[in-house]
């Protein structure tokens, strides 16, 4: 029998089960990392994945066992949920549970000071609050914000939205922002709600800075789940089992819940321990069926009266007119007012579903407390009521409660319209079909008065507009029945004695015809009988003579035959007993010899399986205590950083300051540690941000700079005022810059010696380098100049080959052809070195991408993506991204991704299928939110297989595309940080040292670099302190 189940099945875990809490503790240290660095987290996730959990049994925890906060390591933990009063339901959390107390005791009489302070002073009122409380400098405050998408949710139960939600993150926002105060905030949200923070400006920024997708448990979390839960208890786990898990949770992290509910219960159903196998799995239906089909079972398990009232209850939650995401809830005493079940048997039923599938119902206070309620066992009136997971449980009952629900509104909406119309004398009264439809609707089950409380039409006067319709079609119904019988009168005595005389007639015909055939047949039928008799007679003669001749021949021999038989039997029963004696003995024999071999090679399997056990144990501590201590050290590399920033800011003289060159001392040898724990983990590029920072403001202390962009990483520097709109690189050596100023740089990247700049007399939008001797430049006039660089004079240097009235887009050279791709805002050209031809016109192009390998040109436009095939524009299908509110601004190739950037910030993500010359298929992937404005710029850095983003939020990210899940890619994501203003353009150059840099192009005219991989930025580090 195994022990007792630790897995949770629906529920989420608590803090009390961080012990059996298994598979995310990379993710907690993840979350430390953002703590630290901006004192504010926004967990994302889909519905289900394990957020909620996340936080209780894994960050809580590790909160609690010292982690070091700004006021030290101790740490006061307040967690809400906003439900539908998200203002009151802090400050009862905060009241009630204590946390602003050093003996952590509740004061009712706190309650209505913080609420006093918070409608006083508003977005500071938080900060208030805690510098007045007895924790202040004491304690960390950290307040979790649970579900923080109640706000979006519950709006249709609240019947006038209030500013709550505002206020609310007004003061996160706030709060988090004021250095001196220790207060933390985590907020946690479902995936599909991200986009509506967009209403909020005072969190955009955070948010961007702040967010976290939480990942896919993967293969490594599902193992850990199974071992520390199956294995543990002697039940093993099939490998085609965990594959179909793996497989499942992997292709959707919505399906996590379901995957959750699975194992627990093959948990409880597997009392003889036997192996999990795929075949269980699918016994219990499966990851997709396993909740909709213990929904079903609880439910056949209802009586009839009771289904009815389930059916009713659900119902009561569903409302068509305010809520089209199918978001199941609604208070616990409108459920009773439109089911009009009774009270204690709505409490039962949904006590009842809740006790065996969790989260999967949940009811909680309108205004919550904060504190666990006394009596769990009645659902109070003003509860809200939640049936969640609605996709997870995939019930066909409970989706055809909501098919006959829509069907049923868009009936009532469409009558009530009907009635409407009536009233105002625009329509008459109504007729079949359609009466009969309005009929049927007003006279079903799920149709009554309780039942259109939900929804604001008027039922009352659509029911006498339908009740109307059927009295006036059932008068004129009868006027005609009546009309119609008159007409018959008329005629029915001649129809009544022709139809008499017709029917007699008819009758005896039909009598004489079948008195005669049953006659003929009854007279074949004798003679056929008369034959037949005769035939068997002769036969039984015959065989009656044969079997008298056989008789007294058979009696004879079996005298003889009988004796014969009785000493052959005698033999044989011998002989066969001594054969099967023999046989046995030898397979007796043959079994003991196969069980001894069987038996020595057993025992030798065992011992070699246990030393690989034994190894792979060892191995598995080990890797777990490295990745421990990699965790521990991402953690610290922020800190060190704001450490030195104040040792820079306090010291005059950095040469002098022995502190100074000890913390950058330090760094460094935790970066080799670091990097060494990589490697024998094989953790794959080391991309944390925190290290990033920490060596760039060593780098500018080393130099005696005040700002990254003043080190030795700028490359070149023009107008502070003129922008640097486009950078092209030849042979990753050669450098060619243009912008505002409207001239042309060329520089050698490595010696960073350049030529005298070229004069174009327009802002240059785009450059590209065709070879060493030749440069094409756009404009925002709309012109392409050639520029030869071996010209002896300025006037034949530069040849105007394209002229159009709007802005050049982009410039695309193929160096195989020798021709030049012009993109302009509403034209496509091609140069091939002697004229220049239209291939087509179009409206507002935005941006364009080259394939040089197929000679595949893709057009974003304010429609859409095209190819240009044959001279003419073909749409490409894109799922997901709504053109009409979002526009493409960039576009990018990775290996197997397509990446689009758009105005409103989100990186639209999509696999590449196949891509050939004329075909390019598509499958949507996801979406990157990291920024909150208009993409400016995605570049693709092959040889690394790193993504960089750039955008008017001043953000230039840097992702680390080797990864295969998208959500890893999301939290790979590091900042470039330097620039005061956005960044226009990004490309690749080396220096004199062979190393491969990043450049950028801004709009305050600064072209700054950045070591490609960060081992590079270490080894210059450590050479500045050599010479220090």
């Amino acid at each position: 029998m195994p022990e007792k189940n630790n897995l949770k099945g629906l529920l989420p875990y608590q803090e009390e089960d961080h012990f059996s809490f298994y598979g995310r503790e990379k993710e907690v240290e993840n979350l430390l990392q953002i703590i630290q660095k901006n004192k504010l987290i926004t967990l994302t996730g889909v519905s289900g994945s394990g957020k909620t959990s996340l936080i209780n049994a894994g960050l809580i925890p590790r909160l609690k066992k010292g982690f070091l906060g700004q006021a030290g390591k101790e740490w006061s933990i307040c967690k809400f949920r906003p439900g539908v009063n998200p203002i009151e339901n802090m400050i009862a959390a905060l009241t009630n549970s204590g946390v602003l107390k050093k003996d952590y005791r509740s004061n009712t009489e706190d309650f209505a000071n913080y609420k006093k302070i918070i409608e006083d002073d508003k977005n500071l009122s938080l900060s208030k609050i805690y510098k007045d409380s007895e924790i202040y400098n004491k304690r960390n405050l950290f307040i979790v914000v649970d579900q923080l998408e109640d706000i979006f949710v519950f709006e249709k139960i609240i019947k006038e939205k209030n500013s709550d939600d505002q206020l609310l993150l007004d003061i996160i926002s706030r709060t988090v922002r004021f250095k001196e105060t220790s207060i933390y905030f985590l907020i946690c949200l479902q995936t599909e709600y991200i986009s509506q923070l967009t209403n909020y400006a005072s969190l955009q920024e955070l948010f961007s800075k702040s967010q976290y997708a939480i990942q896919n448990i993967g293969s490594s979390g599902l193992k850990s789940l199974i071992k520390n839960n199956f294995t543990s208890n002697g039940i093993g786990f099939d490998s085609s089992a965990f594959n179909h898990l793996l497989e499942k949770s992997t292709q959707d992290l919505s399906l996590l819940p379901n995957v959750q509910f699975l194992l627990y219960c093959l948990f409880n159903k597997n009392k003889n321990k036997d192996s999990v196998t795929k075949e269980m799995i699918n016994e219990i239906g499966g990851v997709e069926n396993v909740i909709g089909n213990k929904f079903e079972s609880l439910f056949q398990s209802l009586s009839e009266t009771d289904q009815i009232n389930f059916e009713k209850i659900v119902k009561a939650t569903i409302n068509f007119e305010k809520n089209q995401d199918n978001d199941l809830s609604n208070s616990f005493g409108q459920i009773l007012n439109i089911s009009g079940v009774e009270r204690s048997t709505s409490n039962e039923l949904i006590k009842l579903f809740k006790n065996e599938l969790g989260e999967s119902i949940e009811f909680f206070e309108n205004k919550i407390s904060g504190v666990q309620r006394k009596n769990n066992k009645s659902i109070n009136l003003d509860d809200i009521v939640a049936f969640n997971y609605e996709r997870n449980k995939n019930w066909k009952r409970e989706q055809d409660w909501i098919e006959e629900e829509k069907l049923a509104f868009q009936s009532y909406s469409e009558f009530a319209i009907q009635a409407q119309k009536h009233s105002l004398g625009e329509i008459s009264l109504l007729n079949s079909p359609e009466l009969e439809m309005a009929i049927n609707w007003r006279d079903s089950s799920t149709v009554d008065e309780n039942w259109s409380k939900k929804y604001s039409l008027n039922y009352s006067k659509t029911n006498k507009f339908i009740n109307e319709s059927e009295k006036y079609f059932i008068q004129n119904k009868h006027k005609e029945e009546q009309r119609i019988k008159r007409k018959k009168r008329l005629t029915k005595n001649v129809i009544i004695a022709v139809s008499s005389l017709t029917i007699i007639a008819i009758f005896m015909a039909v009598d004489a015809y079948l008195s005669k055939a049953e006659a003929e047949k009854n007279y074949i039928e004798a003679n056929m009988a008369k034959d037949l008799a005769e035939k068997k007679s002769i036969e039984a003669q015959s065989a009656q003579k044969i079997a008298d001749e056989s008789a007294a021949m058979a009696m004879k021999e079996k005298k003889l035959a009988d004796s014969a038989k009785i000493i052959a039997q005698k033999s044989l029963r011998k002989a066969v007993i001594a054969q099967r004696q023999a046989v046995k003995s030898a397979l007796e024999a043959d079994e003991q010899r196969k069980l001894a071999k069987a038996s020595e090679k057993v025992a030798m399997e065992k011992q070699s399986e246990a030393l690989i056990q034994k190894n792979k144990a060892t191995k598995a501590r080990e890797q777990a205590e490295k990745l421990k201590q990699i965790a521990i050290l991402e953690t610290e590399f922020y800190p060190i950083m704001l450490q030195l920033e104040n040792l820079i800011n306090e010291s005059s003289d950095i040469e002098s300051n022995s502190i100074i060159l000890n913390s950058i001392e330090e760094t460094l040898q935790k970066y080799y540690v670091y990097e060494q724990l990589m490697v024998e983990t094989n953790s794959g590029k080391i991309v944390t941000e925190g290290l990033f920072i920490l060596l760039q403001t060593a780098l500018k202390a080393l130099e005696k700079k005040s700002s990254y962009r003043e080190t030795s990483m700028l490359i070149k520097n023009i107008k502070p005022s003129a922008s640097i709109r486009s950078i092209s690189t030849f042979e990753n050596n050669i450098v060619a810059i243009g912008g505002d100023d409207q001239f042309l740089y060329v520089l050698n990247g490595a010696t960073r010696n350049e030529i005298a700049p070229i004069k174009i007399n327009e802002r240059i939008r785009k450059i590209v380098i065709a070879d060493a001797k030749t440069i094409y430049v756009g404009t925002f006039n709309g012109k392409v100049f050639k520029i030869d660089l071996t010209a002896q004079n300025a006037r034949s240097r530069k040849k105007k080959i394209y002229e159009d009235n709007t802005p050049i887009k982009k410039l695309h050279y193929n160096s195989n052809s020798k021709k030049l791709f012009i993109v302009s805002s509403n034209d496509i050209s091609i140069y091939d070195e002697q004229n220049t031809t239209s291939l087509t016109k179009t409206n507002s192009i935005n941006t364009s991408y080259y394939n040089q390998k197929f000679n595949k040109l893709y057009i974003a436009t304010n429609d859409g993506l095209y190819t240009l095939l044959e001279n003419e524009l073909k749409p490409i299908s894109l799922r997901k991204i709504n053109l009409k509110s979002d526009i493409i601004s960039a576009i990018t190739f990775t290996n197997n991704r397509m990446f689009l950037g758009t105005r409103s910030g989100e990186l639209y993500v999509y696999n590449l299928i196949n891509e050939t010359k004329i075909k390019t298929e598509l499958e949507f992937d996801g979406k990157i939110v990291l920024h909150r404005s208009e993409i400016t710029k995605l570049f693709y850095d092959q040889s690394n297989d790193n993504l960089y983003s750039a955008s008017f939020d001043n953000k230039v990210l840097k992702y680390n595309t080797t990864l295969n899940d998208l959500s890893n890619i999301t939290n790979s994501a590091i900042s470039l940080t330097g620039h005061q203003k956005w960044v226009w353009d990004i490309n690749l150059i080396q220096d004199q040292n062979g190393n491969y840099l990043v450049v950028t192009a801004d709009e305050n005219g600064n072209l700054l670099s950045w070591f490609d991989k960060i081992g590079k930025l270490v080894e210059k580090v450590e050479l500045f302190v050599l010479d220090n």
